[in-house]
């Protein structure tokens, strides 16, 4: 297999084996499952929280008293001073928007399981067979388009059936607009660490200056061969030999200085015009003009150990067990490398907010 390439044999059971996708300010986690698809999905500026000012007054004093106490040798007690004079409330948090979920009708079991993320397209793949016919799905979240796409297909005498759903665990409402599924959410005014014993850790405020940021998702698919029925509960793809899915995203963030209520609902406009932009593309104009803009950046750089080791051809969870009792596959280094790179161009894209550790 190619070193710029991660792959499975199985869809993933837990969040840390999903395969990331994003282009700076979208993201998501690819399962791969067969009967129920699952990407979580992120946006850059939902955070909980709104502009205030966190000023701690005395912590120039607390912190000369901390230094004091450290040169005295009181290093417990230069601690409780930082933690009682220094430190102020907790930062806020960073917020998953919300899943996509495909629940997709097969017949009989599925063999040849395939699940891929290519570092040098940054596209996702998966595919596998069923008793009547091939199936193969391909994501990838465009950073020209500033939407995630969804490309799904199926050959044989079986055809594409499968219901798509949004759901999120923020305050949200569900609504049909034309043919687009839209979420609309709220982020918290406050969220306390879960290792913080708090009566009430989660608060939603109306007040304008304190109300959180306010985002709008919109889901749109398109087939070939089939129908597509829209709802708020979901929509429902039936017949297709081919389905096209685009999914956006847009907050009402105005910066780390102005309460995002006041900002108005360009928003949702926003959301609306690159939801049918990108609609009005092909999905291989869609898929070509990302993978063009992605190797402009992956392309720049290549590490070659030109190693060739049995393991080589393993899929990545087998290879990486394979290592603990052979470390002559140097070049799975290679690829650690490769895939560091990947993950700085899908989480950080120039004027997106800055990479975290939690999501993008």
């Amino acid at each position: 297999m190619s070193e710029h390439k991660i792959w499975y044999r199985q869809p993933a059971r837990y969040w840390t084996q999903a395969l990331p996708l994003g282009n700076g300010r979208l993201g998501a986690m690819v399962f791969g499952g067969v009967e129920t698809e699952c990407l979580c999905l992120n946006e850059d500026t939902l955070w909980s929280g709104y502009p205030k000012k966190k000023t701690l007054p005395g912590a120039w004093e607390g912190w000369q008293q901390a230094q004091k106490l450290v040169m005295e040798g009181k290093t417990k007690e230069a601690s409780r001073e930082i933690e009682k004079q220094v430190l102020g409330e907790f930062n806020d948090s960073y917020l998953p928007l919300g899943d996509l979920l495909l629940e997709l009708s097969h017949s009989g079991e599925a063999t040849d399981y395939t699940r891929e993320l290519d570092l040098s397209t940054g596209i996702a793949r998966v595919a596998y067979k069923t008793p009547g016919g091939a199936f193969e799905r391909e994501y990838w979240v465009s950073h020209p388009a500033q939407a995630m796409v969804l490309h799904l297909s199926a050959k044989g005498e079986e055809t594409l059936s499968f219901t798509a759903r949004l759901t999120c665990p923020l305050h949200h409402e569900f609504l049909v607009q034309e043919d687009v599924l839209l979420l609309e959410g709220l982020c918290p005014s406050r969220v306390e660490p879960n290792y913080v014993d708090s009566p009430e850790p989660v608060v939603y405020q109306q007040e304008p200056e304190k109300t959180g940021v306010r985002f709008r998702a919109g889901l749109k698919a398109q087939c070939v061969g089939g129908t597509v029925t829209v709802t708020p509960e979901g929509i429902t793809v039936s017949g297709a030999r081919e389905a096209v899915l685009v999914f956006g995203a847009y907050s009402n963030f105005n910066g780390f200085e102005n309460p995002p209520e006041l900002a108005g609902k360009e928003y949702r406009q926003r959301l609306w015009d690159c939801v049918q932009k990108a609609s009005a593309c092909s999905w291989d104009e869609l898929r070509a003009a990302h993978v063009a803009d992605w190797q402009e950046l992956y392309g720049r750089v290549d590490v070659s150990m030109r190693c060739e080791h049995p393991a080589a051809a393993l899929p990545t969870d087998e290879r990486l067990a394979a290592f603990q009792q052979d470390a002559g596959d140097i070049g799975l280094y290679e690829l650690l490398f490769h895939y560091g790179r990947y993950l700085t161009i899908a989480s950080s894209r120039k004027g997106t907010q800055a990479a975290n550790l939690q999501g993008i």
